[in-house]
């Protein structure tokens, strides 16, 4: 069976138990365990799901972690359980964190049985403020989420290829994040960075003055998927004014130009039929200018007759 159809088949036993689900071990037993089964840990084989596995140093007190899930005997995830329903962003559990490099783990897991978030081992300076780099909701998902649980399953489990993974995902968001926030404030290395980037010289603080408005404009392009803002430039009238009024940006609609097409397109149509209609008309004057009786050719047959 599929990992796929694994996860379907816990997705409706799990709606069917969901009213029934008030406390953790029930929690345990009818959705975390089964999970573990469909990522192809046994949970009935304490070699590869152990519970109750203690982390952290005497001194600071040792705490247990819910379960650990092992591969050829060393410890691959870290997983702490809560009953079903509880928010899992309200609960302190940092000392997985901290137990990474005790027990050489790579990953933890946070769960209640319906929603899990996947942790990795990162540096960190890059950890971000502590979101997971992988979530899925066991309720609700689709088949490309369920794809994205296959490299934590024990069979295809990759170590490297998680925190690679996690890595890019952790870093790209905070990167799309921080553009976001600089396109209403850039700061000023960034500002300074592109400016010399496309200016020859130094770039001095009135270049750089200059360059605050223009790096908005390109971030907020980027940040609205691309559409581009165009310079507007001035008319007739507005020669005589000043160059900041001349450095106004106009969006440019992307709908405008389709729209004239088919204008100009109906407009050169109903030309063409007038024309049409008018020629057809001087044909129809000619002919009923004409006189379809021929007098010679009359008198001539009278002639001979």
């Amino acid at each position: 069976m599929e990992l796929l159809d694994r996860i379907s088949a816990l997705q409706s036993s799990a709606e069917r138990q969901l009213h029934a689900l008030d406390n953790l071990k029930k929690t345990e037993n009818a959705l975390i365990l089964p999970f573990f089964s469909a990522l192809g840990y046994d949970p009935f084989d304490v070699r590869e799901v152990e519970p109750d596995f203690e982390v952290g140093v005497e001194e600071q007190g040792r705490k247990a972690v819910s379960y650990v899930l092992k591969k050829d005997g060393a410890p691959v995830i870290l997983v702490q359980c809560e009953e079903a329903g509880t928010d899992l962003g309200a609960s302190d559990d940092s000392f997985l964190f901290q137990s990474f490099d005790e027990l050489g783990a790579d990953v933890a897991a946070f769960t209640n049985g319906l929603r899990y978030r996947f942790h990795a081992n990162l540096d960190a300076r890059i950890r971000g403020d502590g979101r997971p780099f992988l979530e899925f909701n066991l309720l609700e998902h689709d088949s490309r989420q369920v794809a994205e649980l296959e490299p934590l399953t024990r069979p295809a489990f990759d170590a490297e290829a998680i925190l690679s993974a996690a890595y890019n995902r952790t870093c790209g968001r905070l990167l799309r994040e921080y553009v976001v926030q600089q396109q209403h404030t850039p700061d000023e290395p960034l500002v300074r960075f592109l400016a010399t980037q496309v200016y020859e010289g130094d770039v001095s603080d009135d270049v750089l003055k200059r360059f605050y408005p223009v790096v908005q404009t390109v971030l907020r392009e980027l940040v609205d998927g691309g559409r581009e803002i165009q310079w507007q430039a001035p008319g007739r009238d507005d020669r005589s004014g000043s160059s900041a009024d001349a450095s106004e940006f106009a969006e440019t609609e992307a709908s405008e130009s389709p729209k004239k097409e088919p204008e100009r397109a109906t407009q050169e149509k109903g030309a063409s039929a007038e024309e049409e209609k008018a020629t057809l008309g001087d044909d129809e004057d000619e002919q009923e200018g004409e006189d379809p009786f021929d007098k010679d050719l009359a008198r001539r047959v009278i002639d001979d007759f």
